[in-house]
């Protein structure tokens, strides 16, 4: 076992490293663990060396970061780092300052391996972040999967490695789906990801209540595309906290394909599948503004970004519903309570002001036009007064009765 203050970048003594962290030395903030099952500096490493770094480790009170990397080695070697590294998490699940923890492992550590740090993942509350960069097998991620959604608050960051395989992803997402809310804020997936785990992200992200605010996939599969992009657009569609949805510049989609994430984010079918669209989702990576971009799906990405989603669903309603071609037909069969609602939607655009106006400069090349928007409601009020003489007057009632309370609170 060799340990090192990452900090310094350096290998130290083990007896001066456990100086550092019982005195709680600042530079002693960041570790890394070797486990070699061998010698370090020509003295065994014996079961109560080992034990001691974990009790000093869970005792101290301003460690970090921990690295734990166990090397490629023959089968006596790797059985004793095995064991070694159950004394270590023995005492590693006692500290309550980790923020950051690294495993990295060039051999197969076995399942009870990652059952030994179970203890710590589900219950250590400062833990934020967990970077694999080790070849799991498929029951490892499930073991995985199973200690996070114990956790009494999602994880804030999850790496998952190049080597994971798309059965491994979907194994270790599937404890989720019954947790969403346990779902890693922050997840980086940097294996092939293909479609059927694909379909996994897409049915955790329309669960109600999932945690999850930004994915980032590193590369896509060669499998079909345009399903591909419907099944991730499917999960834009039905989720309201998803921030980031990074996509692989270099599996780039079709437009018909990128149609179906601008759908996801403005449905135009109707004002109520607008109002219902994603008002939240602000990025899908870096990708080129070619002929199979569209456009309009770079603005919604941009105003998606506004922290007033009321007024980014406005925005959208106006964009695609009010201009100065509205047509009554838009709203047939609306009953009077409703196109009294759609007047005081008009009302409240209206009344938005600079923020409205900013938005609107923003993110469109043409200007606002308040004309049409009055057009509009003027429309939809004789089409009232038409349908319900009296509704009219009780709008104006209405409204007097509200602004004569403002004045009088």
């Amino acid at each position: 076992m060799i340990i090192g203050s990452v900090f310094y970048f350096i290998s130290k003594p083990i007896k001066l490293a456990l100086d550092g962290f019982k005195n709680n030395d600042p530079s002693f903030q960041s570790i890394v663990i070797t486990l070699e099952g061998d010698e370090v500096a020509g003295d065994i490493v014996s079961d109560d060396d080992i034990s001691k770094v974990g009790r000093v480790i869970g005792n101290c009170s301003i460690l970090s970061h921990i690295e734990i990397s166990v090397l490629s080695l023959n089968d006596r070697l790797l059985e004793r780092a095995r064991r070694e590294l159950e004394l270590l998490c023995n005492g590693l699940q006692k500290n309550k300052s980790i923020k950051n923890i690294y495993l990295t492992s060039f051999a197969p550590l076995g399942d009870e391996a990652i059952q030994h740090l179970a203890p710590f993942l589900e219950n250590s509350r400062s833990l934020n972040s967990m970077w694999l960069k080790s070849a799991l097998t498929q029951s490892q991620f499930g073991i995985l999967g199973e200690c996070l959604v114990k956790r009494q608050e999602p994880l804030g960051y999850f790496l998952c490695p190049h080597e994971c395989s798309d059965e491994s992803l979907r194994t270790f997402l599937r404890p989720f789906q019954d947790n969403p809310g346990k779902t890693p804020k922050v997840m980086h997936i940097r294996n092939d990801t293909g479609l059927r785990a694909c379909r996994e992200i897409s049915q955790l992200l329309q669960k109600s209540g999932c945690s999850a605010t930004k994915i980032f996939i590193s590369n896509l599969t060669n499998e079909d595309a345009a399903l591909t992009s419907l099944t991730l657009a499917e999960a834009v569609r039905g989720n309201k906290k998803l921030e980031t949805l990074s996509l692989p510049r270099r599996n780039g989609f079709a437009l018909d394909e990128w149609g179906a994430f601008l759908a996801a984010l403005c449905d135009t079918k109707s004002i109520k599948a607008t109002y219902e669209s994603n008002h939240t989702l602000s990025s899908i990576g870096s990708h080129p503004q070619n002929d199979q971009f569209p456009g309009d799906l770079t603005m919604y990405l941009s105003i998606n970004q506004h922290e007033n989603k009321a007024l980014v669903a406005r925005f959208k309603i106006i964009v695609e519903h009010f201009d100065e071609s509205f047509d009554m037909e838009l709203l047939e069969g609306y009953n009077p309570g409703l196109l009294v609602k759609v007047v005081e939607f008009l009302d409240a655009w209206l009344a938005e002001g600079e923020n409205r106006d900013k938005l609107w400069t923003e993110n469109t090349n043409c200007d606002l036009v308040a004309d049409d928007i009055l057009h509009a409601r003027f429309t939809i009020i004789y089409h009232l007064v038409k349908l319900d003489p009296l509704v009219f007057g009780r709008m104006v009632q209405n409204r007097l009765k509200r602004d004569a309370s403002h004045i009088c609170h």
